[in-house]
């Protein structure tokens, strides 16, 4: 059999990998459903409904806060020193 064909089979496979992960959040994904949800707050604001994108604008900026802290989080469990948390705690305090 000829390489060619497995190369693009395996090309196929990592790129389904990063557009829909293990469990449908791979990064490209993630990043279109943050998109959608930026367009919502434009919609909103072109139309005029300022309590609704109000509403939405707080609805990303909370997760992206919850994203943020899960990071830290995840950071300071791998750390064993602790650098990483004290990095946070000067960032945020």
């Amino acid at each position: 059999m000829h390489p060619n064909p497995l190369i693009w089979i395996a090309v196929a496979v990592l790129v389904g990998y990063a557009i829909w992960g293990r469990k449908g959040n791979g990064a490209i994904a993630r990043e279109i459903r943050m998109m959608r949800a930026i367009k919502g707050v434009a919609a909103a604001y072109r139309a005029g409904d300022y309590a609704l994108a109000l509403q939405k604008t707080e609805r990303l900026a909370l997760k992206m806060l919850e994203k943020n802290q899960d990071h830290f989080r995840q950071a300071s469990e791998i750390d064993p020193q602790g650098i990483f948390g004290r990095l946070a705690r000067a960032m945020f305090c």
